[in-house]
Order: structure tokens, then sequence, then C-alpha cells
């Protein structure tokens, strides 16, 4: 069975992606000087991003999921501040992506192990990304590979006038022990990355997840889960990113000479919540399944 058990699908309505806006009127169209003209509107199309969840797996088939477990009451009304990721300061205002990356293998010593990566790493921009938002992905480098499965992770890069600036990290797995565990394996992927226009503003969404498996007597620990990171990039301000809101967690055993048996799995805890944002600027988080163990639903404002 493989680690990753678990991943995310968007679907977008109301909009295409990133555009440039209107098109510009044509000289034959000009007014005659004094004349009324109606103010030109620049509005972004609406949009909607909402998230969908595919279903964890039990063998060959969907994990049963617990209903949800209903947080305490709050205001419909009330909107919660968007939690912000912690830049690595050390690599802001970069000349260039390709420095930005080299900062991040010069720093590795003040960050990764933070993440559960051991120093050095290797850095190198992912396929995600666009002209100013880019997903480099990071790996640890182990003296002995036999002893130590190499951690990844993916941090968010964006450009703002002239430099770039890593301004987060938004999924890791860290490095394992095959000492200890020889038959784990570990692995974090980028499931989504999409740019819609907001105004004079860009916004970026970002779908991560992390899995995790250990094979043992003919039975598989997995664990892992899901999230979103979503990135402002003002026209006129300092970009900034949310730290990683999550949207799922897992951790349950399968048995698998019970494959397609109603006891084949067994949930310690599986969660899962869905996300909406819209081209208003509003993200909403709802439980759709288990515990908000992290408190992560709610409305918030970007």
């Amino acid at each position: 069975m493989t680690a990753r058990v678990w991943f995310l699908v968007f679907a977008s309505a109301c909009g295409a992606k990133h555009d440039a806006g209107g098109s510009a009127g044509s000289a034959g169209s000009a007014q005659p000087t004094g004349s009324a003209q109606a103010p030109v509107a620049s509005a972004t199309p609406a949009w909607r991003i909402d998230s969908q969840v595919a279903p964890l797996m039990c063998g060959s088939k969907p994990l049963a999921m617990p209903p949800p477990h209903a947080p305490p009451a709050s205001p419909a009304s009330s909107e919660r501040e968007l939690p912000r990721a912690t830049p690595i300061a050390a690599c802001n205002d970069q000349p260039s992506l390709d420095t930005a990356c080299k900062c991040l293998v010069a720093s590795a010593g003040t960050w990764a192990k933070g993440i559960g990566l051991a120093a050095p790493v290797s850095c190198a921009p992912a396929p995600q990304g666009d002209s100013t938002t880019r997903l480099l992905d990071l790996h640890s480098v182990p003296a002995d590979p036999d002893a130590v499965s190499a951690g990844t992770a993916f941090a968010v890069a964006i450009a703002h006038a002239s430099t770039w600036s890593v301004l987060g990290i938004a999924e890791r797995a860290a490095d394992i022990d095959l000492t200890e565990t020889p038959k784990a394996t570990r692995g974090a992927a980028i499931d989504r990355f999409e740019s819609k226009a907001r105004g004079d503003s860009t916004v970026v969404w970002i779908e991560t997840d992390n899995a995790y498996s250990e094979t043992s007597m003919g039975e598989d620990e997995l664990s892992g889960g899901a999230s979103v990171t979503v990135c402002v990039l003002p026209a006129a301000q300092r970009p900034y990113c949310s730290a990683p809101l999550k949207l799922g967690h897992y951790e349950y055993t399968f048995a698998r000479d019970k494959d397609g048996q109603p006891d084949a799995c067994s949930i310690r805890e599986a969660s899962r919540l869905s996300a909406h944002l819209d081209s208003a600027g509003s993200l909403t988080i709802e439980l759709d399944n288990g515990s908000d163990t992290a408190n992560v639903a709610g409305r918030y404002r970007l």
C-alpha cells in the first residue's frame, strides 16, 4: 500500500485563472473633449474556490469517517484574523529566485531543525508557481541514506518589486530514523496551486498533504493530514502568507488480511474540514468529520 492515502482536488466556479482584467478601449471609441463619459468599471469578476477532499482509503474501500463533533457555538458574523506564516527572515529581499534557494541552503542550520529536517539541505524550484509566486522543494541530505530517510518540505517564495522573499513553509515531512523504523516511509506533496485576481491584489491558494506509513506484522500504520496556505500579494504593499490551515488529520491501522471487512481499519483519529474562499476576501472553514482539535473552523478575512 502506498504511503499517500490522502489527496485534495479543488474546483473553482464563476471565474477563470488569474486574469489581467478587462481590455482597454480602442482609440476610435474615445469621447470628444468635454463630453460626459461613464466611469470604467475595474471590478474583478466574482469567483469562488471550494475544497473537495477525496476519501481516505481502508485498503480497497473508503474509510468510514466519524460524524462531526460540533465545536462550541460562536456568532455567525464573527471573523477571525488570518494567522500569518513565519517568514525565513534571513532569506528576505533576495535578488532572484535562485539566490533565495541558495539562501535557504546556506541558512539551513537556523530553520531546518524546527521542521524536522537535518542540515544540510538541497533546494530547487518546484513546478508549481508562476512569475510572482513559486514553491521551493527542500530535501535534507543525510550523510548515511541507509540510516536516515531524507525529509522534505516546501517553502513559499514570493516576488515583490525586484526581489524575492521566503514567506513561510507550506508543508513538511520530517526525516525518518531507519535504524528505529526501517519499514517506514514519509512524504509531502503540493496538491493544488491556483492564483486569482482580487481588486489590485493577487490571491494564491496552495493545497498540500503529508503522509506516513509503517508496515509491521501484516498491518499498515497510517497517519498524515492536509492543509491550505493562502497568500496575498497587494500591488503596493509587501505580500504575506497565512500559516498552513489544517483541513484534516488521520491516524489509523489497516489489517491487510481483513481487507474488505468492516473491522479492517482501527481508527484512532480522523477529521476532515472543507474550505471556501471567495472574491470578496472571505475564507470559511467548516468541520465535516471528526473533531476540530486545531480549532481551525470559522470565518477569516484576508
